[in-house]
């Protein structure tokens, strides 16, 4: 029976009867031992957290009430997401009832839950506003900045501490990701859909990043029509294994030698 009032209990969250069984038979004992009590005075409680964002790797300090122990049993673990924020006191970092200091590792890019747990007590009360970590990224180039309206121009796109597992986009189209980890990605751009000169921005997303424009408003990339290859012909139509064919258009010439391929 959940809810059951203490009234002998000046501090209580939560009242409850526990239910013990043996073989999967309810097993019978006194009340008093079977009762369990959810005490705020028992309850890890968060009130402060600093700093809220970050880029790359850095210094946390958190204080409240019952916060931290490293007794044996009882060692406090502090998260964000699956990244430990160590707490090792012989360099600088705090472990009291009423404050936490750790060192939080370079994690990449993104949003992440914080999490107190206490053995002893249990986990922390976190209020809303201290629940999670924003952890940014910067981006130092991006080459090139142009590219064909047809897409399939493979870019670079460098910086530090890059989100993990990125979707990117360009005009709210998806790009295809090559390769992608904390200080480069390299993809491959889609078909734009366009007759004309389109200039957008690089984008990227994640589970729990919002689309983020990638290098301020100065970094654009543009669809241009000039280098964009079109074909307008190509003879012969039909031929053997070695047959040599002549392809024209317009834009046709890069820096690459270009390939076709025949299907």
């Amino acid at each position: 029976r959940e809810g059951r009032e203490n009234k002998n209990e000046k501090n209580y969250r939560l009242c409850s009867w526990l239910q013990l069984t043996q073989d999967g038979a309810a097993m019978d004992c006194a009340v008093k031992k079977c009762e369990y009590l959810f005490k705020t005075t028992k309850t890890p409680n968060l009130t402060d957290a600093t700093p809220l964002s970050i880029s790359g790797s850095a210094t946390v300090t958190l204080t409240g009430t019952n916060l931290c122990s490293t007794s044996s049993g009882d060692k406090t673990v502090v998260t964000y997401g699956t990244h430990e924020c160590v707490i090792n006191t012989g360099d600088g970092g705090v472990c009291s009832s009423t404050k936490i200091v750790c060192k939080l590792p370079q994690i990449s890019a993104d949003k992440y839950r914080l999490k107190i747990a206490r053995p002893v007590f249990g986990l922390a009360f976190i209020p809303d506003k201290l629940k999670f970590l924003s952890v940014g990224f910067n981006v130092t180039d991006i080459q090139p900045l142009v590219g064909s309206i047809y897409g399939g121009t493979t870019v670079t796109i460098s910086g530090t501490n890059l989100p993990a597992n990125p979707k990117i986009t360009t005009g709210g189209k998806r790009n295809t990701v090559v390769s992608a980890n904390t200080s480069q990605y390299v993809v491959v751009t889609p078909n734009r859909g366009v007759t004309k000169d389109e200039i957008d921005y690089f984008r990227v997303e994640t589970e729990d990043l919002a689309p983020t424009q990638m290098g301020g408003s100065s970094v654009r990339y543009t669809y241009t029509v000039d280098i964009s290859p079109k074909i307008a012909s190509f003879t012969p139509a039909t031929g053997s294994k070695g047959t040599a064919v002549t392809i024209t258009g317009t834009a046709l010439k890069k820096k690459k030698v270009p390939t076709a391929t025949l299907r």
